[in-house]
Order: structure tokens, then C-alpha cells, then sequence
């Protein structure tokens, strides 16, 4: 076989990989829900409400690897694997380390200096990402959910706060690059201020209308692989339309920016 005819070319027709956070109660494990045939892996107690199929609640490190491994070697047919959620999972893999290492804290565990979670990432979180990877080439959805945290970006001209996933930083830029996905759930509002204080107010009926932020900013983590809008409604089917839409797609770039012209 010559280098020629090893040569691919085209767009690869593969299940999502997605990462979706946001605040407690928003709607990120019912948009889950949605997906093709999903299976809950739940690290934490909050799918109650949710008519889901799921495993029993991961209390481990190995639960959820067991789980997994279960998908990846039975005969099924499940779609997606939800694991509800990371930052849940995160507290397990943390509570593990300082148990190796007879420390309080994974700031002290492996000596310090950082080193616990580098032994997370290296003895935890990529193993779990290899895992996932051995559903996905069988053919699965993968989707992640996290709570929302807030953390401070330094640059040379100055810090400023920026949303994301909660997780510290080696777990959640391993994370966020690995998917294909990575997008922030909320509800749609209005600041103002009155009478000196900063008032919130939800835009859209019954509470306010929730949506799904797909293209990250200064302030804010998200992006996606599939050219969608910067904002979508948070319903999953209309979120999977859009991306089979953009993986059907095959008008050329340039005539694609002639007709938006």
C-alpha cells in the first residue's frame, strides 16, 4: 500500500462528544436525557425527577470505570452514555488521591507543589478518557455534564473572571479539548439596576427560556466542531438537527460566504 492510498478525505460521520454545564437546576441532565437512547452513569443523587435508564449510583472511582467497561463489553443497545456529573466525579478521584496519600488535601498529596493532580490526570482522568473512547468507537454518544464554577484568567495586561466547567484547570482543559462539544447551559435574563441595587430578571415564559451557548468568549468556555450558532434553544433534539445538518452539509465555503454576503 503506497502513502497515496492510505490518503482520506471528507467529514467523519461520528457520534458527539459533549460536555454541558451549567447551574444547579437549569435543565443540563434533562437536555441529556433527550439523546438517542442514553444511559445515565450518575455520580451524584439528582436524576430522581429524570425518566432515564441509569446505572446505580457510582460511589467509586471503579463504579464508574465498572460501568463503562460494562457498556464497552455487553451486548446492548444504548446510544449515549451520560456521566452526570464530572465535577462529582472530580470530588470522588480527589477524595481517592488523598486516601493513597494519607493527606487532607490533594494540594499535599504526592509531595505537593501540584503533584496530586498530576497523578489524577495521569492515574485517573485519562483512564476514564480511554475508557470513553472504547464506547465511542463502538459506536456511542458521549455526554458530560458539570456544574458551572468561576475562576480568574491572568494575561499580561491584566486578570479577569471567566466561566466554565468546575473543575480545577489540568481536568478541565484535558476535558475540554477532548470533546467535540463544550457548552453552557443557563436562562435567558436581564440585568438592570433600580433603586441602587442589581436587579435579574428572566426573559421568556415560565421562568425564562433556557438555551445552550455553543461558541465560547473572553468570559466564557465553550466551543463546537460543528459550525453552530453562538445560542440554541436547550432541547436536544433541535441541538442534534443542527449538527446533522452541519455534518450533511457539503456547500463549498466560498459559496457559502457568497450567499451570507
Amino acid at each position: 500500500m503506497s502513502f497515496l492510498d492510505k490518503v482520506q478525505h471528507g467529514k467523519s460521520f461520528t457520534p458527539p462528544r459533549i460536555l454541558v454545564y451549567g447551574y444547579e437546576g437549569c435543565g443540563k441532565s434533562t437536555f441529556a436525557a433527550g439523546a438517542p437512547k442514553a444511559i445515565f452513569i450518575p455520580t451524584e443523587d439528582g436524576i430522581g425527577q429524570i425518566d432515564c435508564y441509569h446505572f446505580p449510583l457510582a460511589k467509586s472511582f471503579a463504579d464508574v470505570m465498572s460501568d463503562i467497561n460494562d457498556l464497552v463489553t455487553e451486548n446492548h443497545d444504548f446510544q449515549t452514555v451520560v456521566i452526570d456529573s464530572l465535577s462529582a466525579l472530580e470530588r470522588i478521584i480527589h477524595t481517592e488521591v488523598c486516601k493513597k496519600f494519607s493527606v487532607r488535601s490533594i494540594e499535599q498529596a504526592d509531595g505537593g507543589y501540584g503533584k496530586g493532580y498530576k497523578f489524577a490526570i495521569e492515574n485517573f482522568w485519562l483512564p476514564f478518557i480511554h475508557a470513553l473512547d472504547a464506547c465511542h468507537d463502538k459506536g456511542m454518544m458521549i455526554i458530560l455534564t458539570a456544574h458551572v464554577g468561576t475562576f480568574t484568567v491572568q494575561n499580561p495586561e491584566g486578570s479577569y473572571d471567566r466561566t466554565g466547567p468546575l473543575l480545577h484547570k489540568t481536568a478541565r482543559d484535558l476535558l475540554h479539548q477532548w470533546t467535540d462539544c463544550t457548552l453552557l447551559a443557563e436562562q435567558k435574563g436581564r440585568i438592570t439596576e433600580k433603586n441602587g441595587q442589581t436587579v435579574v430578571s428572566a426573559l421568556g415564559k415560565d421562568g425564562g427560556d433556557r438555551v445552550i451557548r455553543c461558541i465560547g468568549s473572553i468570559g466564557t468556555i465553550a466551543k463546537n466542531r460543528y459550525k453552530l450558532p453562538m445560542e440554541m434553544p436547550l432541547d436536544f433534539q433541535a441541538f442534534l438537527n443542527a449538527i446533522s445538518g452541519a455534518m450533511t452539509d457539503t456547500t463549498p465555503e466560498p459559496e457559502k460566504e457568497a450567499s451570507n454576503g
